[in-house]
């Protein structure tokens, strides 16, 4: 079982002054922000699977930020979103 934060490292200053110009972080600062309700996630359930996929997902900045802000585990919150979506988009006899 992986823990939730297993995709945060530590790096030094000089690796990340390095990642910055190779244009790895993706932080903006200008990135619009909006108040969360506090039961938002209450319904959110993650599940750890073994079965994932592995893809390279190309994500606006601020959806990224927004997830990451969020909090260690943004990664399984993020497959919980798109879980909720697929699901209430099923017709009925998809599910």
């Amino acid at each position: 079982m992986k823990p939730a934060d297993d995709d945060i490292r530590t790096a030094t200053d000089d690796e990340i002054e390095t990642m910055e110009r190779r244009g790895e972080l993706h932080y903006d600062p200008k990135a619009p922000g909006f108040a969360v309700p506090e039961d938002f996630w209450d319904e959110a359930r993650p599940v750890i699977r073994r079965d994932r996929a592995t893809v390279r997902l190309e994500l606006d900045p601020d959806v990224l930020a927004w997830f990451k802000d969020q909090g260690p585990g943004y990664k399984a919150r993020m497959n919980e979103a798109l879980r909720a979506w697929m699901n209430a988009s099923k017709t009925g006899s998809e599910r």
